[in-house]
């Protein structure tokens, strides 16, 4: 129904409104399709595909390989993402892909070269 709404000439509407239509024809309120799709599946699209995430955070520890001093404030604008996107990605990273090593200690950025090694494993893994 959502697909047939857009394709009627709500394709500039804001999302909410179309929710909001979808929700008066299927009778139901605005919170309830809202909170559905909150439950059931994401409420705004992301900005990056995960393997741009995956490419900006590769590009992330190669810069803070070359050089370790360099601020993560200076990569975030040289990188174009905001610095709570990359502290998200950090933390979603070290879940996802832990490298042995930074255990032992070490931070993250002090393991970049083995951690770009890991994303690019993970990533021809994928192909």
């Amino acid at each position: 129904m959502k697909a047939e709404l857009k394709r009627d000439g709500f394709k500039n509407s804001y999302h909410h409104e179309i929710d909001e239509t979808v929700a008066k024809e299927l009778g139901l309120n605005f919170t309830t399709i809202y909170n559905w799709k909150q439950k059931f599946g994401q409420t705004t699209p992301n900005k990056h595909s995960h393997s741009e995430q995956k490419e900006l955070m590769k590009c992330y520890y190669e810069i803070k390989n070359r050089n370790p001093k360099i601020s993560d404030a200076n990569i975030v604008k040289l990188l174009k993402i905001g610095s709570t996107t990359l502290v998200r990605w950090k933390k979603l990273f070290k879940r996802q892909q832990l490298h042995t090593n930074s255990v032992d200690g070490h931070s993250v950025e002090e393991n970049a070269a083995a951690n770009v090694q890991e994303i690019e494993n993970s990533t021809s893994e994928n192909i």
